[in-house]
């Protein structure tokens, strides 16, 4: 096979300076199509699956089949927002199955809950970054269970669906939530992804900054369209939980700042932890909870510690609800140095917390300075201090406001029903080759 388009960029972003025209091709990526197939005759079935829909062709008086190929952990953001829209989709029109490449050790929830909803879903156990076994399944799956688009969610299913989609003759979307860059790893694949997204047939944003993004890296205007992330604002009010002050020991006058989202790098906590270090030294007595888990949480442990703070900033570790903590809470912080569209952000504003974070990426999206929060700049510990101060030291009554702000905002702009009348017209588009995208679409 020699190389073009896709598979062209693939190699050169993995062999900088390979002359493609003289080369043989990159051993992992030139033959990509040749691996497949030779995966194809070892797997067998490998997927598991559950509610699994019935096997047919495409037709035009049955529901369009989209396959949503997504890898997972756990449920995060990607997940939440895929099962969000398996609950608001009208199956009348579309049949979404999910197809998740499982990075965990145990059963795959994704795929546990998806079936629950009573939507198709398959996992499998993720075969590292050049998995050929699970491009030969999912042909296989789009083949047999007529399936007429392939969404893919993040940099390994970008590339390997983008091979599947060639291979099953069917329009591919990919998703754009942001890169982090937050190992030597990742960076390489981040800049693969962002060489692949062209090649796409739509590309999706989160945000509008994310669109602007795709543009640059030469996604066409008319291929790349906006759909937000939601939230189920209702469903997290009815969550219940331990309460984390009566955990922490603290009493109700006492001011509480949460911050939930991974522990690396590029959502800049030590910023956090420096902003709290100087409003102890400004005399703004307040104690901030961090949930989530990741590699920094032992260089946060050890700064927060360095500086005094241990009694005032506690790491909660990963919970899987966060409802009763936000409901306790006074503030929310969310010092990132880069982001798509946070679902923290969009859970906080939810549960009626005013919010101070970084304009990054599709934040300002969310966020209104001066009316539901406070905007500052990225990777100024002091302006994030100032900020959070601010909003402290104000009438219990203006943090109200500005939280009820932010519960009315999310709930009017960003709820699940409104995102899947977006997805559907976006399906829609793709699987006829309208152009440009969403044009009649709210």
């Amino acid at each position: 096979m020699t190389p073009g388009g896709p598979e062209r960029e693939v190699s050169q972003a993995l062999t900088p300076g390979l002359d493609l025209d003289e080369a043989r091709p990159c051993d992992q990526v030139g033959r990509a199509l040749d691996r497949c197939a030779a995966a194809d005759a070892r797997a067998g079935d490998r997927a598991r699956y559950s509610g699994a829909p019935a096997p047919r062709e495409p037709s035009g008086d049955q529901p369009l089949r989209v396959l949503h190929l997504l890898p997972t952990r756990g449920i995060g953001g990607p997940e939440r927002q895929v099962l969000g829209h398996l609950q608001t989709v009208d199956r009348t029109r579309f049949d979404v199955i999910v197809y998740a490449l499982n990075q965990g050790r145990d059963a795959c929830a994704l795929a546990e809950r998806a079936a629950a909803l009573g939507a198709g879903a398959w996992w499998r156990a993720d075969g590292g970054p050049f998995d050929w076994a699970s491009v030969g399944e999912v042909v296989r799956l789009i083949r047999s269970m007529g399936i007429s688009l392939l969404c893919a969610h993040g940099d390994k299913p970008h590339f390997l669906g983008l091979i599947t989609a060639r291979r099953a003759g069917v329009p591919i979307v990919g998703w754009v939530r942001g890169w982090t860059g937050e190992t030597w790893r990742v960076r390489l694949y981040d800049r693969l992804d962002r060489r692949l997204l062209r090649y796409m047939d739509a590309v999706v944003a989160v945000s509008e900054a994310g669109r602007q993004q795709a543009l640059r890296l030469g996604v066409p205007g008319h291929r790349a369209a906006v759909v937000h992330n939601a939230v189920d604002a209702a469903g997290l009010r009815r969550e219940t939980g331990q309460s984390v002050r009566a955990e922490l020991g603290l009493g109700q006058r006492e001011a509480l700042v949460v911050s939930v989202g991974r522990l690396s790098r590029e959502k800049a906590h030590m910023h956090l932890i420096e902003a709290a270090r100087l409003m102890r030294d400004g005399r703004v007595d307040a104690h901030f909870v961090l949930i989530g888990d990741g590699v920094e949480r032992h260089r946060l442990a050890a700064a927060a510690n360095a500086a005094g703070l241990s009694e005032r900033v506690h790491f909660m570790g990963h919970r899987a609800k966060v409802a009763a903590l936000l409901r306790e809470a006074d503030a929310f912080a969310l010092p990132s140095l880069t982001e798509g569209l946070p679902n923290a952000v969009m859970e906080a504003m939810a549960m009626g917390l005013p919010v101070v974070a970084t304009a990054v990426g599709g934040v300002p999206e969310l966020v209104v300075d001066g009316e539901t929060g406070m905007l500052v700049a990225p990777a100024s510990p002091r302006a994030l201090a100032e900020a959070l101060s601010e909003l402290l030291r104000a009438a219990p009554h203006e943090r109200q406001r500005m939280g009820e702000a932010g519960r009315e905002r999310v709930a009017c702009h960003f709820g699940f029903d409104a995102q899947s009348r977006r997805l559907e017209a976006l399906y829609s588009d793709v699987v006829h080759g309208r152009r440009p995208l969403l044009a009649g679409a709210p």
